[in-house]
C-alpha cells in the first residue's frame, strides 16, 4: 500500500530535520527532486521563482535576502520593487546569472533544463514540492525558515496560524452551505475539495459541490447542483462581469440570495500560514453573513 501524500510530506520534513541536525557547519536538505543541497550558512542572496516563497520570506523578516522574483510576485508591496526574472515556469537565465544569487528557490513547474544550467555554473537550486494542505504548507514554511536562519520565528508563526485555524474550526456553524468555487472561465473550472481553498472552505463550514481536486464543468451541471453561494477567484477573471453572467440564472439559489462573491486569489493560491488563516476567516465571514 502506498503512503498518502501528507505522510510522504511529513517523512520529507523529518528527513530534513535529521539531515540539518547532522550538518555541523550548516544544513543539508533533500528537495522534491531527491537532490541533496548543502548550505554552509543562510544564503545572503536569493531568487524566488514563486509568489508563495516571496511572501514567506518577507513574512519571516528576511526580504533583504531577495535579489530577484517573478513578475507575479506582487505581495507584499516591497516585492514589486525587486528585479523581475520571468515567471514561475520560465526565467531569463542571463538576468539570474547577472544577479548572482547564492540560492534559487523553485517549484516543480519551473523548467528543469534552466535549473540544471544554473546548477552547472555553481548556483544552488532547491525545488520545493507544491504543498496541498495547510499542514504541508506549515511544514514547508518551517523548512524555509531553517534555510534562512529564522527557525524560531518560523515556529512562532506556524504555531500562531495553527491555533487560529483551530479556533475558527471550533466556532458554532450554521447548517453547511453548498458552495461552488470558480477558478476559470473558458471552460468554467471548479476548485474541488482537495485544494487549498477547498480545505479553507471546509474549515469555514461550507460544503463544496465539486468533489476531488477540480476540473471543467458546464453551466447545466452547476444549475443542477444549485449552489447557495458562488465564490469567484480573481485569477485573471473579470469578477464583476462574471457576477453579471451568473445573475442571468435567476432560479439559482446563489442568485436569489445575492450571494456571489469575488475572492482575492493571493490568499488561497499562493498562501503563507498567515494568509491562509486570513483566507479562512474571510470565507467564514461570507458564509455566516445574515
Amino acid at each position: 500500500m502506498s503512503l498518502g501524500k501528507s505522510k510522504i510530506f511529513k517523512i520529507f520534513f523529518i528527513c530534513f530535520l535529521l539531515l540539518s541536525s547532522s550538518a555541523s557547519l550548516g544544513i543539508e536538505i533533500r528537495d522534491s527532486r531527491g537532490e541533496r543541497i548543502f548550505l554552509e550558512k543562510p544564503p545572503k542572496s536569493i531568487i524566488s521563482l514563486a509568489p508563495s516563497f516571496t511572501k514567506a520570506i518577507f513574512l519571516l523578516g528576511e526580504g533583504k535576502r531577495l535579489v530577484g522574483v517573478t513578475r507575479y510576485c506582487v505581495e507584499p508591496p516591497e516585492a514589486r520593487r525587486l528585479p523581475k526574472v520571468g515567471s514561475v515556469v520560465e526565467f531569463n537565465i542571463e538576468k539570474v546569472i547577472k544577479l548572482s544569487p547564492e540560492l534559487v528557490l523553485a517549484t516543480p513547474l519551473t523548467s528543469s533544463l534552466l535549473l540544471k544550467r544554473l546548477e552547472e555554473i555553481g548556483i544552488k537550486v532547491i525545488v520545493f514540492k507544491t504543498p496541498e494542505t495547510f499542514q504541508e504548507l506549515c511544514d514547508q514554511f518551517l523548512i524555509l525558515s531553517e534555510i534562512l536562519g529564522a527557525y524560531d520565528k518560523g515556529q512562532k508563526i506556524a504555531k500562531y496560524a495553527k491555533k487560529k485555524i483551530e479556533e475558527i474550526a471550533k466556532r458554532p456553524k450554521k447548517q453547511k452551505t453548498r458552495v461552488f468555487i470558480q477558478v476559470g472561465i473558458n471552460p468554467i473550472w471548479a476548485a474541488g475539495e482537495k485544494t487549498f481553498i477547498g480545505e479553507a472552505l471546509k474549515i469555514a463550514g461550507g460544503e463544496n459541490i465539486f468533489k476531488g481536486r477540480g476540473g471543467p464543468v458546464s453551466e447545466e451541471w452547476i444549475l443542477k447542483e444549485n449552489p447557495e453561494v458562488i465564490f469567484i477567484m480573481d485569477m485573471g477573471l473579470k469578477g464583476k462581469e462574471m457576477i453579471n453572467i451568473w445573475k442571468r440564472f435567476k432560479e439559482m439559489e446563489a442568485v436569489k440570495k445575492n450571494r456571489i462573491y469575488v475572492l482575492n486569489s493571493n490568499l488561497y493560491c499562493s498562501p503563507t500560514p498567515i494568509s491562509f488563516v486570513e483566507g479562512v476567516e474571510n470565507l467564514w465571514l461570507l458564509l455566516h453573513k445574515e
